[in-house]
């Protein structure tokens, strides 16, 4: 049977054999089961959560979800339509609602409001407390990213190329923007908008990347940054700071950008596979072969690192002090700022346990949602 929701396919036998010895959805791990590595001190594991859906055969289903934590309290979807509140601290289940179709975006936070969207392009905006229905409305395609807001408006980037303006606290649409492209062949991912001042900026799958007015929507500026063949899109989120903007397209090198007119004032070579992060006087760039490069502010590379060879790093925050790297193997890197060594590192414990979804984090805790749909709170 046909699962609902984003899927790969992952066809060797070892994998459906080990699955099949998996724990039921939304049963508790023990920690001992989360990763095969020593003991770690900086990653300690306090709970985790099953949450792959029921399957017999046919593709396995890939997790691309994203926790989302606000107060005390972590927010989480599964391919089963179902959306989660835990306790942060122990995973207690707080509240439980199911939509008609599979979660598709992570919940972004609006007032007392939870918001998330499913895959027929529907937003939902509960209670965060309650998980009460408070409105929902239709966007015409899935959410895959996060939802922006800025002064009491949201801002959703949609899986047919469409920019969407609501109201925050009563859902109205208030302008969009669709972009045709032009291309057949793109990896059909969604760049999340990034706001600076009084405009939104955004990667498009036609390889530009764009500024609109967050008031009305027109169009500011717009910039070629791809010079790829086949798949041009530019679907990495924005870093912003100070006056430089960095975004890089699929497979290109990132660029560094003025947000206000779009000029290109400067260039990584590296061809990143993540968001740039910018700490401690330093610009850290994951890419495609595994490699952690570490450039001054300057743009002069500083240390490269190999994490894991052929396994692309897909996230860089800075979390308790240390950056914290994650990649398509199912590791988490710790890696000291300012000596630039890596300091340890531990699997998740699947081969396929890629961590796509974004990472949510505290100053204590730090929530990571593997591929295999496992979701994993750590301190």
């Amino acid at each position: 049977m046909p699962m609902k929701g984003p899927v790969l396919s992952l066809l060797t036998l070892s994998l459906l054999s080990s699955c099949a010895l998996l724990q039921r959805v939304g049963i508790e791990l023990s920690p001992q089961s989360l990763g095969k590595e020593r003991e770690e001190t900086f990653f300690q594991r306090v709970w985790a959560k099953n949450l792959d859906p029921p399957y017999k055969t046919g593709n396995l289903p890939i997790g691309t979800l994203a926790p989302t934590i606000h107060e005390d309290i972590l927010f989480q979807g599964s391919l089963t339509g179902d959306f989660w509140a835990y306790s942060l601290s122990n995973g207690r289940p707080l509240w439980k609602v199911r939509e008609k179709e599979a979660i598709s975006s992570p919940g972004a936070v609006f007032g007392k409001y939870i918001i998330y969207s499913d895959l027929s392009g529907r937003l939902h905006a509960r209670h965060y407390l309650t998980g009460k229905l408070i409105y929902r409305f239709d966007v015409g395609s899935a959410v895959e990213g996060k939802i922006v807001f800025s002064k009491g408006r949201g801002f959703v980037h949609t899986r047919n190329h469409s920019l969407v303006s609501f109201d925050g606290a009563t859902g109205k649409i208030l302008w969009s923007f669709k972009r045709n492209i032009p291309y057949s062949a793109t990896i059909q991912g969604v760049a999340t908008p990034v706001v600076y001042r009084d405009r939104l900026i955004v990667g498009l799958a036609d390889g530009y990347l764009a500024s609109f007015s967050l008031k009305d929507g027109p169009m500011i500026w717009e910039k070629k940054i791809s010079k790829g063949s086949k798949f041009v899109d530019v679907d990495m989120v924005a870093n912003v700071k100070g006056k430089a903007l960095h975004v890089g397209p699929h497979g290109g090198n990132v660029l560094v950008l003025d947000p206000l007119s779009g000029k290109i004032m400067g260039r990584f070579d590296v061809a990143a596979s993540a968001p740039p992060l910018l700490t401690h006087g330093k610009i850290f760039l994951g890419s495609d072969d595994g490699q952690l490069y570490v450039f001054t502010e300057g743009a002069r590379l500083s240390k490269t690192l190999p994490l894991n060879p052929n396994s692309p790093i897909t996230h860089i925050i800075l979390w308790k002090g240390n950056v914290v790297a994650t990649d398509t193997k199912g590791y988490l890197y710790q890696i000291d700022p300012k000596s630039l060594k890596i300091l340890s590192k531990l699997h998740l414990g699947h081969k396929d346990s890629a961590v796509y979804g974004n990472l949510s984090w505290t100053k204590k805790y730090l929530a990571v949602m593997g591929a295999r749909n496992r979701l994993y709170v750590f301190q």
